[in-house]
């Protein structure tokens, strides 16, 4: 069920970064820049049907690119506003992405998202089982998504992965 998932956690940051930030991008394998990883870093936590936690670490050239087409300018952006957006998308893709795998009628709560350090992000990942984990391509730049869930995905809460277009995994 994990190719499931990083297939439903890629596509839905892929339109939601579409979207939102007016940015294109495509999934990656992770070691074709292995040299390159992002630099700014944010998490946000969940909690409900399922619990768990999505990161989020992004090229600093994607995050000036993401900040400026989000608030709609051209010129130099502040390090607040670009955490803010970055923050901003990661919310919008947990909140595009939860229901996706637990079904719209699960209830949960999404926490403030957090702006982490490098380290965090990397420890974090490297300490428990990742239920997803998603590079994407962008033009000038990576994104790297980790999404871990505290348990497996139990069959009752497959809902939302079972009415994806992806068949599920038994």
């Amino acid at each position: 069920m994990t190719e499931q998932v990083n297939e439903i956690l890629a596509a839905t940051a892929i339109e939601t970064l579409e979207q939102l930030a007016f940015i294109f991008g495509f999934t990656e394998d992770e070691n074709g820049q292995p040299d390159s990883k992002p630099t700014v870093n944010a998490s946000v936590s969940f909690s409900g049907l399922i619990c768990g936690t999505l990161m989020i670490g992004l090229s600093q050239e994607v995050l000036t690119e993401l900040t400026g087409n989000m608030l709609g300018i051209e010129e130099d952006v502040a390090v607040e506003q670009q955490n803010d957006a970055l923050k901003e998308t990661l919310n919008v893709i947990c909140g595009n992405l939860l229901p996706k795998i637990a079904g719209k009628q699960a209830r949960l709560n999404i926490d403030m998202p957090l702006i982490i350090s490098e380290k965090d992000l990397y420890e974090e990942h490297q300490k428990v089982e990742l239920t997803a984990r998603v590079r994407l391509g962008f033009e000038n730049g990576l994104c790297d998504l980790y999404l871990i869930l505290d348990g497996p995905i139990q069959e009752q809460f497959a809902g939302g992965i079972r009415g994806s277009k992806t068949k599920i995994d038994n």
